[in-house]
């Protein structure tokens, strides 16, 4: 079956197109990218749960030196002009041997502060390291 004839311009020759079956195209649909994120849900979240012992000494331990922290020291550790809420770990629990080690509950290890210039840590660690509010997983 012959369906059009095209005109090669370089050779100067006519070729003859046979058809062929169309291409089976389904529509893109609104918000499918897969780059999206999608929200976690209570329960589906990846992350491992942590074990009754660990979860014993997480109650038992960093509740309430995190409580001690925030009351010693009431104002943001970075900006000093909100108040604290967090307690950030300036040797990180993954680079410190997390609940296992010792340096979560080191006071010389933690700074109190706000959520913002928490969140400004964590989303600028290679500035954090050399302001000192991170130490570098090298040591």
């Amino acid at each position: 079956m012959i369906l059009s004839v095209r005109w090669r311009a370089r050779s100067g020759r006519k070729e003859i197109l046979k058809r062929t079956s169309p291409l089976r195209r389904t529509p893109l649909k609104r918000g499918d990218s897969q780059l999206q994120r999608t929200e976690l849900k209570r329960g589906d979240t990846p992350i491992k749960k942590r074990s009754e012992k660990t979860a014993k000494a997480y109650r038992d331990l960093r509740v309430p030196f995190v409580k001690e922290i925030l009351a010693e020291r009431p104002t943001c550790e970075r900006c000093g002009v909100r108040a604290s809420q967090d307690v950030h770990e300036v040797l990180t629990r993954g680079r410190s041997g997390g609940v296992h080690g010792t340096a979560w509950l080191d006071k010389d290890n933690v700074l109190a502060l706000c959520r913002i210039c928490h969140m400004w840590i964590d989303d600028n660690p290679k500035q954090a390291e050399e302001d000192g509010f991170l130490k570098p997983s090298s040591s």
